[in-house]
């Protein structure tokens, strides 16, 4: 079951936080996910589709505070839009459902992922994870993933586990246990940059105040006009990693580096090692037998 990689803290509140929602729903209900309620916390990932609950629940009690205040809403669940046409007399939208074309005076379009057509997948071949891939089954093969994004990894784990379990033990290492059967099971990430997402770190919340990087300091900046000002800002950002870390600081010269070039020194050391053994370093007790 994938795990959303965000936790209560760090999802501003809508009506209420996600932890507030997730202990008022019965645990039978999160049982069902794998999810104990007594041991709910606000820095816990939980499975995806938790989380989808309780946006839609928080979503359906803004709609019914829009329309407490007199708003009218209308709102079509699994309703694509076939076609949008902008005319003088606003924007009309068509859709897929038994409803008459409408014009807007305005229309936001929020598309959010645009995976490609589940008809271009074959019974070995997924053009991305949501493809068709999550419910097939696939045998103990070699199995090769083109990426090691996010979507990479959760291509990789949608087959892993399938042929075993991934297991926390007390001092929570986790592990992750081969079936017998599935020994053949070979998994290879390709990547150009060959670059792991960055494993998630510890952040206090609400954050720490900013010594340099202050509202009265960026608001300074932006009185002196857009000429320059993320160049400015930049600077500005310097001279805070400067203050917080003068080692790293020296170490990739910050100080020399501008906008353009930050991201290569960045990411220069992560190139220079094994990504396994990078993120095994960020996130430590984590290995596999």
């Amino acid at each position: 079951m994938m795990l959303a990689n965000i936790a209560s803290i760090e999802i501003p509140p809508i009506n209420c936080t996600y932890l507030e929602w997730l202990q008022k729903q019965e645990a039978s209900h999160l049982q069902r996910y794998g999810v104990k309620k007594e041991t709910l916390h606000d820095r816990q990932f939980l499975p995806r589709i938790l989380l989808g609950e309780y946006f839609r629940d928080q979503f359906l009690r803004l709609v019914d505070q829009a329309r407490q205040q007199k708003f009218a809403v209308a709102v079509y669940e699994s309703c694509q839009v076939t076609d949008l046409q902008i005319t003088n007399a606003g924007v009309m939208l068509a859709t897929n459902q038994d409803l008459p074309s409408e014009t807007f005076d305005l229309a936001v379009i929020a598309t959010g992922h645009v995976w490609p057509d589940e008809e271009e997948a074959t019974r070995t071949y997924f053009p991305s994870p949501w493809s068709g891939l999550m419910e097939a089954k696939v045998d103990a093969c070699n199995v090769g993933i083109m990426g090691t994004s996010l979507s990479g990894l959760d291509a990789a784990m949608a087959v892993a586990i399938q042929h075993g379990s991934f297991i926390e033990d007390d001092k929570q290492h986790v592990v992750f246990n081969r079936d017998n059967a599935s020994e053949k099971l070979n998994i290879t990430l390709m990547s150009r940059t060959g670059i792991l997402p960055e494993a998630d770190f510890y952040c206090p919340i609400p954050y720490e105040p900013l010594h340099i990087v202050t509202d009265q300091a960026l608001n300074a900046e932006i009185q002196k006009g857009e000429e320059g000002l993320l160049d400015r800002v930049f600077r500005l950002i310097v001279e805070e990693i400067k203050f917080a870390d003068p080692d790293w600081s020296q170490r990739i010269a910050l100080e020399s580096l501008n906008v353009d070039s930050f991201a290569q020194a960045w990411f220069a050391e992560r190139k220079q090692r094994d990504p396994f053994d990078w993120a095994e370093k960020k996130s430590p007790g984590s290995r596999t037998q």
